[in-house]
């Protein structure tokens, strides 16, 4: 019943528009504007269109010319590590053998403590890993990989051995 409402409803508003008609002659003057010709502008685009097309190439080519050659240059290098024997670098530190040995004399409670045996121990896992590391590298020569962990496991034994000092003198 609703819809029935409004579609009389819109019925009654399309049967009261206005009824519009173009001006006699509208139509005919259209087309005569339509029919002639301008050949200044479709000349113009066709130059235009040529000069584009012959141009686009020669940018092209200066600019590969100018940018593919002389502005980048590339150098390279190729890096080496020397192939010298791992036992020459790894010599065992005598003088921090010696320094613990002066140090932990009988009766000097320090040694003895919890803290100071922990940090002995870790650093004799440490020296285990770094001789079990140089072995691989012996074996397996120069990694990449191998030489960084080697690397680390030096930088860490430096580490408990400063701590380790540091608690003897403290």
């Amino acid at each position: 019943m609703k819809k029935e409402k409004e579609d009389r409803a819109l019925k009654k508003a399309v049967a009261d528009l206005p009824v519009f008609s173009p001006e006699e002659g509208l139509w005919e003057q259209i087309e005569t504007e339509l029919e002639e010709e301008k050949p200044a502008k479709g000349r113009r685009r066709n130059y235009m269109r040529w000069a584009a097309i012959l141009l686009l190439p020669l940018v092209a080519g200066g600019l590969y010319l100018t940018i593919g050659f002389g502005a980048s240059q590339l150098d390279y290098t190729e890096e080496t590590i020397p192939e010298w024997p791992l036992t020459q670098l790894i010599t065992p530190d005598n003088d921090f053998s010696v320094f613990l040995q002066e140090e932990c004399q009988p009766g000097r409670d320090i040694c003895e403590n919890p803290e100071f045996k922990l940090l002995m121990t870790e650093l004799q896992e440490v020296s285990d890993e770094f001789n079990t590391m140089v072995t691989m590298i012996d074996e397996s020569g120069m990694d990449e990989f191998l030489v960084k962990a080697r690397s680390r496991l030096e930088k860490e034994e430096v580490r408990l051995k400063r701590k380790i000092v540091e608690l003897l003198k403290g």
